[in-house]
């Protein structure tokens, strides 16, 4: 727009737009050149909403970003998992996928092209640990028992339970690595 200023007060010249999919006739255009209604009024009009999401930032404000930000993307429940875990606790997310990727276990199962895009074989390896540690409580709906109580619930995730050391990740994986070697074998 032309209004912002350096470190020295001095305006900055306007930024010149380039073309985008929706809008290629702003090429080259600055601001003075964009008619001024409707877009120019338009665009002084709208509310741009920030968050600032910090290292110290509790991780359910990290979650609640990430899905105000994604909620209109189309991912798979595991996609949409993967990268939340990426964010909330990294270490979970490689322990996850070293086990979903291992060759092994993915010769056991017969998934199509499209269920692999979609990191399907991630989820089912959370399925097995969601049916071993909360085999008394009834899961109705596999998808929002991930979401709501493996993961991301306060007192009984399993983010939470790797670091009350209440689950050996460790000792879990070479469960894992046994049980689909004698399945592989079988």
């Amino acid at each position: 727009m032309g209004e912002l200023k350096d470190e020295n007060g001095i305006k900055l010249p306007a930024s010149t737009l380039i073309k985008t999919n929706m809008l290629p006739s702003l090429e080259g255009m600055t601001w003075e050149q964009i008619p001024k209604e409707p877009l120019q009024i338009d665009f002084r009009r709208t509310k741009i909403e920030v968050k600032i999401i910090k290292n110290t930032s509790h991780q359910n404000a990290k979650f609640e970003v990430f899905q105000r930000l994604n909620y209109s993307s189309v991912l798979s429940g595991q996609e949409f998992r993967n990268a939340v875990l990426i964010m909330l606790y990294k270490k979970l997310y490689e322990w996850l996928e070293v086990q979903a990727e291992n060759d092994v276990f993915n010769e056991c199962l017969d998934l199509t092209d499209r269920w692999k895009d979609e990191q399907y074989h991630y989820e089912l390896v959370l399925r097995l640990y969601i049916f071993s540690l909360f085999a008394e409580k009834p899961i109705y709906k596999v998808d929002d028992f991930i979401n709501d109580n493996f993961l991301y619930n306060e007192d009984n995730s399993l983010i939470h339970k790797i670091q009350r050391g209440e689950f050996n990740v460790d000792a879990e994986k070479e469960k894992f690595f046994k049980t689909f070697k004698l399945l592989h074998k079988a």
